[in-house]
């Protein structure tokens, strides 16, 4: 069982070196920092830490990456609250700006909560603005074969945008964090070791599609060790990653839900198509959670079903927010 006394939590800040199709979620992040212990230690020790994790026999959760000093918005509960509290054009209104907004700052959440309405007046904000780029792959040059026409397709980016002010000016973002608790220990030790010497070597780390193209890089900055998940008073909870839901009030909390297909992928065969399909449904980040657990028990990780020394990592980074609100 979990010691839910000796947890530390640290944010790692990082610079996207590129161009993004997306932004990495807790498992892509939990999968790069499991594959970074397997070499900086051994590929046996990294089984055994994953498999600690499924036996909830030690705590790890790790949030998606975020733009840095911003958490992201709570959009169906300031909706579900704004619905039950005020005139229907106001709701619109309401809505509109949610639409507007994936990220607030960090010490705005407070007031969101207490106030919803106070969306339209909250800024700056980050908005992910998703796109289309053409590209044409040379596939004569590729197959060695003179004559065949340039394969043309597209594919999709996102970027992050920064919205200070009335005015709506907008500035890119290429700093971003993520959150890592971990039980203190050995394994912390290492971490905090293999992180820095990450940091300190420039390395890079690969975390979506086509990094050979220069997508979905990033380097580390700086590692800070922070108490922003330390309260233990909080009635309710915002949920930063990808939730396998454990010790959770499904009815007094306010869930937005993400389901994938999961396919066994075989090198160099590439994905498995012949394989029945597998769904695995998780909290989204913006949720609001109300407890049944110890926050540092609420969450859990499942075997992969593809494979019995891999696991579904389902163990998510929560942020407490210490005010109750009449709505809830």
């Amino acid at each position: 069982m979990i010691n839910i006394c000796n947890i530390n939590t640290y944010e790692i800040q990082m610079e996207l070196t590129g161009r993004a199709t997306q932004l990495p979620d807790s498992q892509k992040i939990f999968g790069a920092l499991v594959y970074l212990y397997s070499e900086y230690t051994s590929s046996t020790k990294a089984s055994v830490f994953v498999s600690r994790i499924r036996m909830k026999d030690i705590y790890c959760a790790v949030s998606d990456m975020l733009p840095q000093g911003y958490l992201p918005l709570p959009g169906s509960y300031l909706m579900k609250q704004t619905e039950e509290q005020t005139e229907r054009e106001a709701v619109k209104q309401v809505y509109n700006e949610i639409k507007k907004r994936d990220f607030i700052k960090r010490e705005m959440m407070s007031e969101v909560f207490e106030n919803p309405e106070s969306i339209r007046k909250i800024y700056p904000y980050v908005l992910l603005r998703q796109s289309q780029q053409i590209h044409a792959a040379i596939d004569s040059l590729h197959y060695q074969m003179d004559g065949l026409d340039p394969n043309v397709y597209s594919m999709p980016e996102i970027a992050a945008v920064e919205v200070a002010g009335e005015n709506e000016q907008e500035t890119p973002i290429t700093y971003f964090s993520f959150y890592l608790s971990l039980e203190e220990g050995e394994i912390e030790k290492e971490f905090q070791q293999m992180l820095f010497e990450a940091q300190q070597c420039d390395k890079i780390f690969f975390l979506g599609p086509r990094t050979s193209q220069g997508l979905n890089c990033y380097r580390i900055c700086q590692i800070l060790k922070t108490d922003l998940f330390s309260d233990e008073g909080s009635a309710f909870y915002l949920n930063l990653g990808m939730l396998l839901p454990d010790g959770v009030n499904f009815q007094r909390s306010y869930l937005d839900i993400h389901t994938s297909e999961r396919r066994p992928y075989h090198a160099p065969g590439g994905w498995d198509d012949n394989q029945d399909k597998i769904f695995i449904s998780y909290i989204k980040a913006g949720s609001v959670l109300v407890l049944t657990e110890n926050w540092r028990r609420v969450g859990k990780s499942i075997p992969s079903p593809f494979d019995k020394r891999a696991i579904v990592f389902g163990n998510s980074m929560i942020y407490p927010i210490a005010k109750e609100t009449g709505g809830i």
